[in-house]
Order: C-alpha cells, then sequence, then structure tokens
C-alpha cells in the first residue's frame, strides 16, 4: 500500500451504495480517503524485507476502510498532533469496540457468531504522543463512563447502600430467632425464611460496586471480578500499558508465572470459572474484554520473548503494529485545532453504540449479506493455505486473521450506522473493508515477528543440515529426502517437509533433482547441498 494520505478533504465516498449510513455534516470539510489504498496481500515478503539493511517505509493504514465519522475523528487528530494516523485509528477501533460491549453480534456460520471485542496492542517510545492521541479520541467514551459513576455514586449507591443494611438486619434478626428456636420444626421453618434474603444479598453485593466500562492497572484475578460485577464485559484501555503488560507477564504474582487464560477465555467469551484461596469461584458464562494497550517498544519485545502468550494464543488474537509514531516539529505555520463538527459527529455516534448496545443483556444479532459471507469464506480458505503453506511456523497467528476480520466487520457495522446497526444486514463492502484492516495489521504481526520467525527457520534449516551431515558420515549418502526429514521428526508431516526443503532450495542452501530408484518404481526428489560434497549437476 503506497497511497498517501491527506489533511483535509472537501468529500469522502460512500461506503456502502444505496445506504444513508451515520455521516458528518456534509457542509464541513471533510477528510479525503481517496488515496488510502486497501491493504496488499498478506505475503512472506513482510518477512524477507526485514533481512534488507535499507529500511523500507511503514506502509499506511488503510483509512478509507473506517467508517466515515471515524475516519474524521482520525485524520483531524493526526493532523493536530502531527502524527501518522494509525495511532488514533488503534484509539478510534477500540473506542467503537468497547462502546458496543457484547451487545452486538454477527452470524458467521450455523451456530456461531462473532463479537466486536478487539485487542489492540501499539506501540510508541515515550514522549511520542500516545496519551494525547488517547484522551482526543477516547474522551467521548472516558467521558461517559465518568458520568455513569458519578450518577452511581449520588443516586444509585446511596439507595442499594441502604438495602444492604436492611437486608442485614433483617437476616441477623432471622439468625438470633434460629439460636434460639425451640424446636427443630421452628428453626427448620426459620432457615427457610432465612434462604430468600440471604441470596438478595448476594444479588445486591454485586450491585454494591460501582459500574465499570473499562479498566486500566488490573490483575487478572481484580479483572475476574470486574467481569462478575460488570454483567461479564470490560475493557482494559490504557495509554500507557506498562503495568498492565506486567501483570500479564505475571510479574507482579508471587510466582511470577504467565496468566492469560482469562484473557484467552474472554476474546471468544468462553465459559471459566477463576478459582481464588479463601474465596468462592467466579463463574463467568460468556465473558467479554477487549484491550487497547499502547505500549513503549521494549514491552512489546518482552511479551514476545515470554513463549507462552504465542504458545497459549494470547499474541495470536491480538492486533499488533508498530505506530511509527515519532515527536514532529511544530513548525511556523499554525495548527487549526480539531473541528468541531468532527468532534461532535464522533461524540453522537460513541454515545449512540454504548447507549444502544452497552447495556446489560442486551444481545442484537446482525444477519450477514450472501456476498459478505462469501468474501469473509474466501479470506479464511486463503489463511488456510496460507497457514499449511509459506506461513506453517505462526499457523496459530494465521488461523486467527479471520476470526480477528469478523470483529472488525462488527465493529466498523456499528460505526457505520450507529444505534440502527442491528436492523440492517452486513454488507460486502463492510467485509472488504474489515479485511483490509486484518490484512493490514497481519502485514504488521508479520514484520513484528520477523526476527523470531527467521531465528526459528535457521534452526530448523540447522537441523537439516546436521541431518545431511549425519547421513554422510553413517551411510555415505549425500542427499536427503522428504521422507529422511519427516522420519526425524524435523517437520509434523511430510507435506511440512516439501515445503521446508522447497524453501531451502529457493534460498539457495540446497538443490535438487529427480531420479528414478533403481529398482524402479516412482521418481524421487533428492536434496543435496548446493555447493558440498557432490553437488546436483549444473
Amino acid at each position: 500500500m503506497n497511497g498517501r494520505i491527506l489533511d483535509r478533504v472537501e468529500d469522502m465516498p460512500a461506503v456502502q451504495s444505496g445506504a444513508i449510513p451515520l455521516r458528518p455534516d456534509p457542509h464541513e470539510p471533510q477528510p479525503d480517503l481517496h488515496d488510502a489504498v486497501p491493504a496488499n496481500p498478506v505475503s512472506n515478503a513482510s518477512i524477507d524485507d526485514a533481512n534488507n539493511e535499507e529500511e523500507l517505509p511503514p506502509k499506511p493504514f488503510p483509512l478509507d476502510s473506517l467508517p466515515p465519522i471515524a475516519a474524521g475523528i482520525v485524520t483531524e487528530v493526526a493532523r493536530v498532533e502531527r502524527n501518522p494516523p494509525i495511532l488514533a485509528a488503534c484509539a478510534a477501533l477500540a473506542t467503537m469496540s468497547a462502546s458496543i460491549g457484547s451487545g452486538l453480534e454477527v452470524v458467521t456460520g450455523p451456530n456461531r457468531q462473532a463479537r466486536g471485542n478487539l485487542y489492540i496492542l501499539g506501540t510508541a517510545p515515550s514522549g511520542a504522543g500516545k496519551s494525547r492521541a488517547y484522551d482526543l479520541v477516547c474522551k467521548p467514551f472516558d467521558d461517559a463512563q465518568r458520568d455513569l459513576m458519578i450518577d452511581w455514586q449520588k443516586e444509585i449507591g446511596p439507595g442499594l447502600k441502604a438495602d444492604h443494611a436492611i437486608l442485614m438486619q433483617r437476616i441477623e434478626q432471622l439468625k438470633k430467632l434460629a439460636a434460639k428456636a425451640e424446636s427443630d420444626d421452628e428453626r427448620a421453618q426459620l432457615r427457610d425464611e432465612l434462604k430468600f434474603p440471604l441470596a438478595q444479598l448476594d444479588e445486591l453485593t454485586k450491585k454494591l460496586h460501582q459500574p465499570r466500562w473499562s479498566t486500566e492497572d488490573v490483575t487478572i484475578e481484580a479483572l475476574a471480578d470486574l467481569l462478575d460485577q460488570n454483567h461479564e464485559i470490560i475493557f482494559s484501555m490504557s495509554a500507557d500499558g506498562r503495568k498492565v503488560a506486567d501483570n500479564l507477564l505475571g510479574r507482579m504474582n508471587p510466582n511470577k508465572r504467565v496468566d492469560d487464560s482469562l484473557y484467552l477465555k474472554g476474546f471468544t467469551g468462553d465459559r471459566c470459572t477463576v478459582d481464588r484461596k479463601d474465596k468462592s469461584p467466579t463463574i463467568l458464562n460468556h465473558p467479554c474484554i477487549g484491550i487497547l494497550w499502547f505500549i513503549q517498544p521494549d514491552i512489546l519485545d518482552d511479551l514476545l520473548a515470554e513463549p507462552s502468550l504465542m504458545q497459549g494464543g494470547f499474541l495470536p488474537r491480538a492486533l499488533t503494529c508498530h505506530t511509527q509514531t515519532k515527536r514532529q516539529k511544530i513548525g511556523v505555520a499554525a495548527i487549526a485545532p480539531i473541528s468541531e463538527t468532527a468532534q461532535g459527529d464522533w461524540h453522537r455516534l460513541v454515545t449512540e453504540l454504548h447507549t444502544t448496545y452497552h447495556q446489560p443483556n442486551i444481545r442484537h444479532i446482525i444477519q450477514c449479506s450472501v456476498e459478505a459471507l462469501q468474501r469473509l469464506n474466501a479470506h479464511f480458505d486463503q489463511t488456510v493455505d496460507q497457514g499449511n503453506g509459506e506461513f506453517a511456523d505462526i499457523e496459530s497467528c494465521v488461523a486467527r486473521w479471520t476470526e480477528q476480520a469478523w470483529h472488525l466487520a462488527v465493529v466498523l457495522h456499528g460505526g457505520l450506522w450507529g444505534k440502527d446497526s442491528h436492523n440492517h444486514a452486513l454488507a460486502l463492502e463492510t467485509a472488504e473493508a474489515a479485511i483490509a484492516i486484518a490484512d493490514w495489521f497481519a502485514d504488521q504481526q508479520l514484520q513484528v515477528l520477523a526476527r523470531a520467525l527467521r531465528e526459528s527457520r535457521k534452526k530448523i534449516e540447522d537441523r537439516v543440515l546436521d541431518l545431511l551431515d549425519e547421513r554422510w558420515e553413517r551411510l555415505k549418502l549425500d542427499y536427503i529426502t522428504h521422507r529422511d526429514v519427516q522420519r526425524a521428526h524435523i517437520t509434523r508431516d511430510a507435506d511440512d517437509a516439501r515445503r521446508l526443503l522447497a524453501r531451502m532450495e529457493l534460498g539457495g542452501t540446497l538443490g535438487s533433482e529427480q531420479l528414478r530408484r533403481p529398482e524402479g518404481g516412482h521418481v524421487e526428489r533428492r536434496y543435496r547441498l548446493k555447493t558440498g560434497r557432490n553437488p546436483v549437476p549444473g
């Protein structure tokens, strides 16, 4: 993707033909997104580019894939803060996602739905403007949450505390009466009377906690409590995610062990039970967790250095990117403040989303158009080929790319239609936009993983070279076949062995030739060192 991103425009193309989605004020100049080209298909070039000594320019984020109102605030914040729009784009996606909560889902197949919760990890160095972009974009969500908490403190909390005190008094009275009971029948009757107020007390105790939509510096145990107290919906949002990353890595735990199990369950909504010492277990039936962590690059390195976060599935679930954000000169030209219309439209959209969908026991289902379903299914099939081919060594990441596109599709659909989202089917254009953003993040993920992938591939290729040496020393055979590689347990199966040897041939380490065995039978491809004991002829 090599399109440039302009600061301002006069017009914006429709996102869905024939539709009238939420749009900014037509009288206000809007950001020009015509030049934002969709992300290129994900390819192995992302890994190979990292080998080049000359640093390649980063691919711009596909701004034209965002809903118009979201694109407007992103472009305005990027202009005012003089930074690439990806920082604000991450914040905008997360804000829409958090505002929707678990109240909007899309049908992805038979008995399958996807929600709009996202896990976003964006890096930027200290002082590069992470907090400013976060504050400007997330402000409507944060303000609504603050108002909710203040209202609870002033109006709702005192009444709940009064009910709690009355219940406690009633329970104590029944306990005293039961202690003085003169017969088993009387004691049994009082016991039955005590059941109901005790059950009421359990429910009331949950409501006594101040409502929250998001959190920041939180341990896994506290995260479980927040989910239990807030209808199993919570978003972890931080403009400086060092502490929350430390919690994830287990640095605050006595045993110093990583515990990402709740984050794994909270992404897909799987039922889980969190057990704690000296406390009854917390049972979560359909938890919904979202993440926006702006972190410094060294923190991402720490996360990547922890194998369990990749093997367990936390990092494959995350939309990860280096934002390429740096401090920029102000210059002499005056910078106009963010457009009031862009701010107003964004505030209205975020308010509509959380008012309509971020509510207790709300679950609206979006139907998917046939064209959108076919496009996303085709994307999934492509990732199957990629996971079985060039990206076999990071198949756990590739397996999540379409799932992330589905989650993004819910967010983009909500950003397009606002409070009316559940009354519209997911269109092909929205699916294409979600895939463009998912592919951009996949490309970023490959770049982030490039060094680790190269090291991993080198270790496997070294084992192949060791196998060649071993066969020469033991059998005086100067070649190997894919079956030899498979039998040595270097790869999982024969297809992986073929791909590995083909990659080493393409890289110039090995050469190959096809020969028919002397005893007859099928043709066999033999691989030898390109330059060595007995190189392949030619």
